[in-house]
């Protein structure tokens, strides 16, 4: 089976859950399996290109999909704050995205030829368009079936916005090309962008460009190879670090000469990419939908036999059982009281956060001063000099590019525990139809039991929460520099829709305030240009008030963020109980209404929750299938071969 014949097989499963729901009479999971749906239809494949500035992301993209006349900028000179997204489109469009002086976004359409002014250094001098993302829309081959191709800001530049947008797409990647060149290893920065990009997405290939420019790169893949292991501890098999020309590449593209394909290396490059995105995709695009709509229908498959035992069940049962839901609703409304315990911890915990943040900042803060003060001792009077002063910034942002990940890091595991914890608490981890029929010893006929032990792999698989992450990143592109970092992290913590809510609405709390640190950037040459070359005071100052600008801005962001986070934490809590509320309301009128039947009544309704009950089992032995074949794609050996040259072109069978 295809990936596209499975992701129309889950597709029209899911629907049919979600009619099956309405049918049966359970509206709030119809309503959770549609808002599962419209997510997994939004769902892409993110294959992200990182890396230091002017190594040949660009150019290695444009040979990648075939492109002669370039989509991705290939000027070396890259403005500030720009990832280009690019999609499957039946015809050619191009957005730029801007932010206006009210903090609004400006979506305008571009022409390709376009494209360099407003992404170029020579198009939009210092960027003063304020342009923060390009969409791309193309009838390209590759593209197909969700693959979106991202090319990012240099991670080792001068500018912090710069390092600053391409952490932001981190949460997104499902396949990392972290790319290098035959000029130099791996740097400093590089490495450790490798590190934190690594705890988002252990799918990484490492191409290295540029092999026409140096006969003797094998010097530099091996090198970059012991760096990558020692890094992040990646086994040697599991190291792709690929060689390619992506100039011999388009070469081949122009002239169709076979001799230029070879020399570029592309093909193994493809094969690798190819590769991966068989054995990974079903599991990231596919995987977690289905298990969510699962749980749907395993709720509701619960609450029908808890109705067919209580037709079975003595009168005293019966009562009991009524008189469980009803003192599980009646705990359920005393957690929605504005006193509730549950929100006190919950403020509590935010306020441990805030405080650990607040100490992370300090440390921030101080760990710039003291770079600064080091290389004013080390320097003196050449700190004036503009390349030193450079790279004093360079060392600078690094750190505050450390820190905002390390802050980022602090809210999402504190945040992850506390829904943890107070998911536990409110006990919202256990469905009271099944603790009813637990608690009745209830063995259920093999004719209408639901297998879902297909859910026991899935749950060992992390969901994640990526096409959340990019919802939040729409509203924080045109906002925060460092919002864009932290802005996206609320949709990883809940997963699911109610993760789309807090994440999309915490990343819109971010508003322009850490937007300055452009403006602060550029203000740092404008000041330092005005003054002496042998003015060191001046340039401390300069200097001094940028790490205090930037790091008041980082603090304004992460105040925004926590403070909706737990706004909206509490809010999706309250709409669990709320929903758990309506579900036993309405499973207690059924079971009312169904001890006030008939003899003959009693059989028929039986009969009818039999039924259903054997719907439902039938849905869910479907979904095995679909488990049965994410884990042969995934399982597949890389086998799979490019496919053979037509006219000039590559094409990708594997889509």
């Amino acid at each position: 089976m295809t990936f596209a014949e499975l992701k129309n097989q889950s597709s029209t499963l899911m629907k049919r859950s979600a009619t099956l729901a309405e049918e049966l009479g359970y509206p709030i999971s119809a309503a959770k399996i549609k808002e599962i749906i419209e997510k997994y239809e939004k769902k892409e494949f993110m294959l992200v290109a990182v890396g230091e500035a002017r190594r040949g992301k660009s150019s290695l993209l444009n040979a990648l999909i075939n492109e002669v006349i370039p989509i991705f900028p290939v000027d070396i000179n890259v403005c500030t704050n720009v990832v280009t997204y690019l999609r499957y489109g039946k015809k050619e469009k191009i957005e730029a995205i801007s932010q206006k002086e009210n903090g609004n976004c400006k979506i305008e359409e571009i022409t390709r030829e376009q494209i360099q002014d407003y992404v170029s250094e020579k198009g939009n001098p210092n960027n003063y368009k304020n342009v923060t993302a390009l969409n791309v829309y193309l009838p390209n081959e590759f593209l197909r079936n969700g693959i979106v191709v991202v090319d990012t800001p240099g991670v080792g530049s001068l500018n912090i916005v710069h390092a600053q947008t391409s952490y932001s797409v981190l949460p997104d990647a499902d396949l990392l090309l972290f790319v290098s060149d035959t000029y130099a290893g791996f740097t400093e920065s590089e490495l450790s962008f490798l590190k934190r990009g690594y705890e988002y997405c252990q799918n990484i290939l490492f191409p290295i460009t540029k092999i026409d420019k140096n006969a003797e790169y094998d010097v530099i893949v091996e090198d970059n190879r012991k760096k990558i292991h020692d890094t992040i501890g990646m086994s040697d098999n599991d190291i792709k670090v690929i060689p390619v020309s992506s100039l011999s590449k388009i070469k081949y593209l122009e002239k169709g000469t076979s001799m230029y394909y070879e020399n570029s290396n592309f093909e193994e490059l493809e094969q690798c990419i190819q590769a991966t995105i068989e054995q990974t995709r079903a599991e990231v695009m596919i995987l977690p939908y289905v298990t969510e709509v699962l749980r749907e229908l395993e709720k509701i498959s619960y609450a029908l036999e808890t109705q067919y035992q209580a037709l079975d069940n003595s009168k005293e049962d019966v009562e009991k059982m009524l008189a469980a839901l009803n003192m599980e609703k009646e705990r359920l409304k005393n957690l929605q009281e504005s006193g509730a315990k549950w929100k006190t911890d919950i403020n509590d915990r935010f306020m441990l956060l805030n405080n650990d943040v607040a100490k992370q900042q300090r440390e921030t803060r101080m760990a710039a001063n003291q770079i600064l003060d080091r290389n004013l001792t080390k320097l003196g009077k050449n700190i004036c000099k503009e390349d030193n002063r450079n790279k004093v910034l360079e060392e600078i942002n690094h750190e505050f590019v450390t820190g905002v990940m390390a802050v980022k890091n602090l809210i999402m595991n504190s945040t992850n525990q506390l829904i943890g914890d107070v998911n536990e608490s409110l006990g919202l981890t256990m469905d009271i139809n099944k603790k009813l029929l637990q608690n009745m010893n209830v063995s259920t006929s093999s004719e209408i039991e639901v297998d879902f032990s297909g859910q026991t792999k899935v749950s060992r698989i992390k969901e994640k929460g990526g096409e959340i992450g990019r919802d939040a990143y729409v509203f924080t592109a045109v906002g925060g520099a460092v919002g864009t970092i932290i802005g996206g992290i609320g949709g990883l913590l809940l997963g699911g829709p109610a993760g789309a809510v807090i994440g999309v609405k915490a990343g819109m709390a971010v508003g322009s305030s850490g937007g300055g640190m452009i403006g602060t950037l550029k203000g740092v040459h404008t000041l330092c240009q005005t003054y002496n070359n042998t003015d060191v005071n001046k340039v401390k100052q300069v200097l001094q008030q940028y790490i205090m600008t930037v790091m008041d801005d980082m603090k304004t962001d992460v105040n925004n963020i926590t403070t909706h986070l737990k706004q909206e934490t509490v809010q999706s809590f309250q709409t669990s109980l709320e929903n758990r509320i309506h579900e036993i309301e309405d499973n207690a009128v059924q079971i009312k209404s169904n001890i006030r039947l008939g003899k003959d009544e009693l059989e028929e309704k039986r009969g009818e929750l039999q039924n259903s009950k054997k719907k439902i089992k039938n849905l869910a032995d479907s979904y095995h299938i679909v488990f049965l074949e994410v884990d042969k794609m995934k399982e597949k050996e890389k086998s799979s071969e490019k496919s053979t040259e037509k006219d000039g072109e590559v094409t990708y069978d594997f889509l």
